[in-house]
């Protein structure tokens, strides 16, 4: 066709490639969303960054938060008994929620470190009053500063959730490497 065997060839071999990465991508798209892995992963995220593995602590407030979680009721259930998972929370959403989660009168900073102290966990503890001390009275900082931090630890999730994909993508390519 164009005369020359080797530049059919390379026309060939990218075709094939990318009807292969094409393929691996769908599939790894439809494992990833019939295992829930970014829903699961955020989950996994979140009770790391709040030091609550067993789910029964800060993490299940801050998931049964209508703006967390808008599809459940409200009440805090354990993790097998979520209806719904999201798979992408705002950083600003889950600070609201996280400060709702804390607060026992909405709306007071000043009473906020009182309700910080409260926390069960010494490490999220430590981690609020750093917080709430570079805040200065100011609890829209506050909400700024817990967003950030939030996606510091989901920059991290995230990364982990990238290599693990990584790999179950080219698990995929050998897959389909061998089956052709």
């Amino acid at each position: 066709m164009f005369g020359s065997s080797v530049l059919e060839l390379a026309i060939g071999l990218t075709f094939c490639y990318g009807t292969v990465a094409l393929i691996v991508a769908t599939l790894q798209e439809a494992l990833a969303a019939a295992f829930r892995l970014r829903a699961n992963t955020l989950l996994a995220g979140i009770k790391s960054m709040l030091n609550d593995p067993r789910f029964d602590a800060l993490a299940q407030m801050v998931y049964a938060h209508p703006l967390v979680n808008p599809h459940s009721n409200g009440t805090p259930v354990d993790e097998r008994h979520l209806a719904a998972r999201p798979s992408y929370i705002e950083p600003a959403q889950f600070a609201i929620a996280l400060i709702d989660s804390i607060q026992r009168v909405p709306g007071d900073f000043a009473r906020l470190g009182a309700d910080i102290d409260a926390i069960a966990d010494p490490q999220v503890r430590r981690a609020l009053h750093a917080l709430y001390a570079r805040a200065g009275g100011d609890l829209e900082r506050f909400q700024a500063l817990v967003a950030g931090w939030f996606d510091n630890a989901m920059e991290r999730v995230s990364g982990a959730y990238k290599r693990r994909q990584l790999l179950i993508s080219l698990l995929l390519s050998l897959l389909l490497a061998i089956m052709f």
